[in-house]
């Protein structure tokens, strides 16, 4: 019970997590290209993580992809205020602004959190008393700094104590949580919270002053992404169920007013003139509708699931992983344009991917506009041995009989030739050493029936019920017949239809599944 009726405390300290402590400081990457993207801002710039740092962190990513130099001035913790300071006072920031190409900023997540910890501790000032003294032993509200962080929050609160509180106050968790949204957005009718009077026009201030010091950059603005999503089999068994009603109530209040003000913030930010937003708040959702059902793909994103199954608040890490620093590049690209195929570290980082299966559609289709729909280029290294054949001949000559012997001993080692092929594809493999797809054959087995068709629909239905196909790619690309990137009922009928046509036909020339769908 006082695991479920401390629900708002746990989610509001699991949520500050973001800003964990590795620091990424200035650093730039070897290139031969005197063109430079430069990323700015906090945690999820600098490739944090809980367990250290992302292998391929998204400005690497967009580095490799354009073939440019990336500067960085990214540190956990910066907010907006921060970032104004650095382009005052930080000559290499400075330097990094009037040099390149484009500016890519990611803040405001900071703003938001350090609030929650100004916000929180107020409330336990306010609620302070001998029944339920909320400061650990040898502090008071007294000790509450004008500026507080999430450090001197988890320093000064008894989370005991407080939990205690909330057990004994349930109904408490509601008011608190829509408080903190009221002062961070307003209400609808007085949008006047911090986000429109503080962050919003620090950040304009912000993309001013780089326009001051370069009027050519591109400038890129990352929207702020909601992270409290879970996957609908992990709400229904490990949050919302009997027994938790009061914390599943208060995780689910916060995931709402957490979007709505984040929201609030990504449509503040497209009033900001001369930029262009990478929407990562609706890429890391990829969901036109979120519910409590389904509330968006940010679990896929990040690590927020510990991989157990069991809810841990200490192990819920909300900082984008590889696949959340993938949909960030591929947002941010697509802004900067210059598409083309990519042969680099975006795909090979995605088809390194063991779950790629399972990437959210509309993000994924995202990474199909930037990183192109043609394989890999093939790489091969031949390593050849050869030794040469040796002859060898022994006369030996016999006095009593005339007799001549000779023996000649041929010692002969064959040539090898070991080719190592790799080859990454996205579409029908174009080369003989790749894995065959036959478009419409979903189970593999090198024809086409209603199996397939069934296996199709069932991987439409086990999306719709769990947000997960549970396909293969090689399987998904297959069952994805119309190449609408998505498993749908119109994928199965099509290959029923093939499959009739093909049982029924009497021409010679029977036609493929590509010439049947009109793809060819």
């Amino acid at each position: 019970m006082k695991k479920t009726l401390s629900a708002l405390l746990s989610a509001v300290l699991a949520v500050s997590s973001v800003t964990a402590s590795a620091v990424c400081a200035q650093e730039t990457a070897e290139s031969d290209n005197t063109n430079s993207v430069f990323v700015m801002g906090d945690s999820i710039a600098s490739g944090t993580s809980m367990g250290g740092t992302v292998e391929h962190k998204y400005g690497d990513i967009i580095g490799d992809y354009l073939g440019w130099e990336v500067d960085y001035y990214a540190k956990d913790g910066l907010r907006t205020d921060d970032l104004i300071s650095a382009l005052s006072n930080d000559a290499e920031a400075i330097a990094s602004a009037e040099e390149a190409e484009v500016v890519v900023i990611s803040i405001g997540g900071n703003n938001m959190l350090r609030h929650m910890a100004k916000y929180s501790l107020e409330y336990a000032r306010t609620i302070n008393s001998d029944t339920y003294p909320m400061f650990k032993e040898g502090y008071s509200s007294a000790d509450i700094p004008e500026d507080p962080t999430l450090d001197d929050m988890n320093r000064l609160i008894d989370k005991a104590v407080l939990m205690d509180y909330f057990e004994a106050n349930p109904m408490a968790a509601t008011p608190f949580i829509s408080g903190l949204k009221k002062e961070l957005a307003g209400t609808t009718n007085n949008p006047t919270g911090l986000v429109q009077t503080e962050y919003v026009p620090e950040t304009a201030e912000i993309v001013s002053m780089i326009k001051e010091l370069n009027p050519d950059a591109q400038i890129i603005i990352q929207t702020v992404y909601q992270p409290v999503q879970f996957a609908p089999e992990y709400w229904s068994g490990s949050i919302d169920i009997a027994g938790n009603e009061t914390y599943s109530m208060a995780i689910n209040t916060l995931r709402k007013n957490l979007e709505s003000a984040m929201e609030l913030y990504r449509d503040a930010l497209q009033t900001i003139e001369g930029v262009k937003i990478a929407d990562i708040f609706y890429e890391f959702s990829s969901n036109e509708s979120p519910s409590k059902e389904n509330q968006g793909y940010a679990y896929y994103f990040t690590d927020i699931q510990p991989e157990t199954g069991e809810f841990d608040i200490n192990n819920m890490d909300f900082h984008p992983n590889q696949k959340g620093h993938i949909a960030i590049a591929c947002a941010v690209l697509e802004q900067i344009g210059e598409l083309h195929n990519d042969n680099g570290l975006l795909k090979t980082t995605f088809e390194s991917l063991e779950d790629k299966a399972e990437y959210p559609e509309i993000a994924y289709e995202t990474y199909l506009k930037v990183a192109g729909n043609e394989p890999l280029v093939t790489t091969t290294s031949t390593t050849t041995t050869t030794t040469t054949s040796t002859t060898t001949t022994t006369t030996s000559t016999t006095t009593t009989t005339t007799t001549t012997t000779t023996t000649t001993t041929t010692t002969s080692t064959t040539t090898t030739t070991t080719t190592t092929t790799s080859t990454t594809t996205y579409t029908t493999p174009t080369t003989s050493s790749a894995p065959e797809v036959m478009l419409g054959d979903v189970n593999c087995d090198g024809q086409i029936t209603p199996t397939d068709a069934a296996k199709a629909l069932s991987a439409y239905a086990d999306g719709q019920t769990t947000g997960s196909v549970g396909l293969t790619y090689v399987e998904f690309t297959a069952a994805d017949v119309n190449k609408d990137e998505k498993i749908t009922p119109t994928d199965a009928a099509s290959i029923l239809s093939y499959y009739a046509y093909v049982s029924t036909t009497t021409d010679e020339y029977i036609q493929t599944m590509e010439e049947f769908m009109g793809l060819v």
